[in-house]
């Protein structure tokens, strides 16, 4: 039996007259050096209730555009600084509303690795949000929703960089957004 991971905890409200907007980037790095979140992702996600970085994005200063707009939660990457886990957990629950989305940075490459991940939260997730390839992914796995937004800053070998939004209501609807190229 898996030991569950200890995420730190967030509950959100969801509006009452309209979905709440999840924006979820990740990789905001390039090699390991830190770039700053462009400003043509932001645009793309438009107006967001909250924000949420699936890690390595090395300098949390460069985050501030982000929050700026609206509450950010991010988990570590495997390039952010140690001192950063201070601050930031390595896996986050966000609760919005009756919807359980998990976060880790790296949750493995296969849908088998997708799934172990998800499944050692202690609550049954709805959505896993991770990062790490640089690669977006949205799956439907048997009702759990499989979300990697790719990089908004390197896409390493794809033609553009890309985010997310997870708009969240009675039904969930998840747009992976592409940027221009980098």
């Amino acid at each position: 039996m898996n030991v569950p991971f200890a995420p730190r905890v967030v509950d959100l409200a969801t509006p009452p007259d309209r979905p709440f907007r999840l924006g979820v980037l990740s990789d905001t790095h390039r090699y390991s050096r830190p770039a700053a979140v462009p400003e043509g992702a932001i645009a793309r996600m438009g107006p967001c209730d909250a924000y949420l970085h699936c890690g390595d994005f090395l300098d949390p200063d460069l985050l501030q555009p982000l929050r700026e707009r609206a509450p950010l939660y991010a988990v570590l990457g495997n390039v952010d600084p140690a001192e950063l886990g201070v601050e930031t957990p390595a896996t986050l629950l966000l609760r919005v509303g009756t919807w359980q989305i998990g976060a880790v940075h790296d949750a493995g490459r296969s849908l088998v690795a997708w799934k172990r991940t998800a499944a050692r939260f202690p609550e049954r997730l709805d959505v896993l949000c991770f990062g790490h390839s640089h690669r977006p992914v949205a799956e439907n796995a048997a009702g759990l929703v499989l979300l990697n937004p790719g990089s908004a800053v390197d896409p390493r070998g794809l033609p553009t960089p890309s985010v997310a939004v997870l708009e969240l209501s009675d039904a969930m609807r998840v747009h992976v957004l592409k940027l221009g190229p980098p």
